[in-house]
């Protein structure tokens, strides 16, 4: 691991009291010779070798010079609760999200959110017709529906407070099974009342937990919660998958 980026000996306040050090190796010689040959005078010599370091040491700290120190010095020193942005949940999420689909099976595409109920309307980058009916899903752009997520997901998730890792995890389930669900799988997996409501209780609680134990349960309590599904035999295979890949993800985060 290492607690710098960057090489220090880039660093003239560092590097020129070296060479200056190394210089004092040999100017000495230099000088001595130099007063044997009358070339310098004696007096001179305490003089040359009083300044050399402290100079050296001074032009370096005067020439400007890039920072040591760009946040912390020591890179595991601090753990941000929101290491993971949006940014990056968005790119991870639509690895997930295909483009447009119209399944006939998929209740999601149905306006109704039944298979036959309401409009064939389709799902594209996970924005589904069940959820927004009015929306015209089929022209929907990436920008758009980039816009939908932070603003109907990811600001409304109401999971400020919890680290990041436990953030994603719950926001990308919510986006695939419904906000309501996510929070009472995760209120589960760390023995609170599954109201499906994130407020203090469950973020102290959840925090009062070891951050892999939330992820792992969590996560344990999304697969039994889709093989719950009567779809699981059609939808199964990229749910788990899908699950499997946040899995790699969250051992980056924690």
């Amino acid at each position: 691991m290492k607690l710098i980026e960057q090489n220090s000996w880039q660093y003239l306040s560092v590097k020129l009291p070296i060479v200056g050090a190394f210089l004092l190796g040999v100017i000495p010689v230099l000088i001595q010779e130099g007063i044997n040959t009358q070339i310098i005078p004696s007096e001179y010599h305490a003089l040359l070798l009083s300044i050399v370091l402290p100079l050296l040491a001074v032009i370096g700290r005067k020439i400007k010079q890039p920072s040591l120190q760009q946040g912390n010095i020591l890179g595991f020193a601090s753990l941000p609760t929101n290491a993971v942005t949006f940014d990056k949940a968005f790119d991870r999420l639509i690895g997930h999200e295909g483009g447009y689909s119209t399944d006939r099976k998929d209740p999601g595409n149905w306006t109704g959110g039944k298979v036959g109920l309401g409009t064939l309307k389709g799902t594209k980058y996970g924005i589904a017709a069940n959820t927004y009916p009015s929306l015209d899903i089929k022209n929907l752009t990436l920008a758009q529906a980039k816009e939908i997520y932070k603003k109907d997901w990811w600001d409304k998730l109401g999971a400020n407070g919890l680290h990041s890792a436990i953030v994603f995890q719950l926001w990308d389930f919510a986006i695939n099974a419904g906000k309501k669900r996510a929070v009472m799988e995760l209120q589960q997996s760390i023995g609170v009342t599954a109201d499906g409501a994130i407020g203090p209780k469950t973020i102290a609680a959840v925090n009062a937990h070891d951050l892999n134990d939330v992820l792992l349960t969590l996560t344990a309590e999304r697969l039994t919660f889709y093989t719950s599904l009567s779809t699981f035999p059609t939808y199964g295979k990229g749910w788990v998958n899908r699950v499997a890949s946040n899995l790699k993800f969250a051992a980056q985060d924690n």
